[in-house]
């Protein structure tokens, strides 16, 4: 059965579960940290998808997370980053990376208002569909 998958075109050979989305992932983590060793690389595409997905999008958490992996495997070795989970990053934290990285760029758009790289509300409550004058400026709803 393996010698009849080969023999077909490459198109119609069954390709493993999540296959394009790995590659997509691998190219999006090459273009963003070019020269990880194979371990480290492997070790990134193993995390859950949508922490990969915070990670690329905050090249600084990426490149710490990196650093943190290339350290796990130079002290204890590929078995152990293998083996090896990391803290995932929180939401604020990632609040604060978009923010220090649009300040960093000049672009001043990681701070609206001034509050702490708020720059969209996080619900829509002003009723009637509309957002309320705190939310227009970004301001972060906290809890009553």
């Amino acid at each position: 059965a393996e010698e009849a998958e080969l023999q077909l075109p490459a198109h119609k050979r069954k390709l493993p579960k999540y296959y394009h989305y790995y590659e997509w992932m691998a190219t999006r983590l090459r273009e963003a940290l070019p020269g990880l060793e194979e371990e480290v690389e492997d070790k990134f595409l193993t995390l859950d998808s949508g922490e990969l997905d915070v990670l690329l999008a905050h090249p600084r958490a990426a490149r710490g997370q990196a650093e943190e992996f290339q350290r796990v495997l130079r002290e204890r070795g590929p078995r152990a980053l293998a083996h090896y989970q990391p803290e995932r990053l929180s939401w604020d934290e990632a609040r604060a990376l978009r923010g220090s990285e649009a300040d960093e760029d000049g672009s001043g758009e990681g701070s609206v208002g001034g509050h702490g790289g708020t720059d969209r509300a996080l619900v829509a409550g002003g009723g009637g569909g509309g957002l309320t004058p705190a939310e227009r400026l970004g301001v972060p709803a906290l809890p009553a």
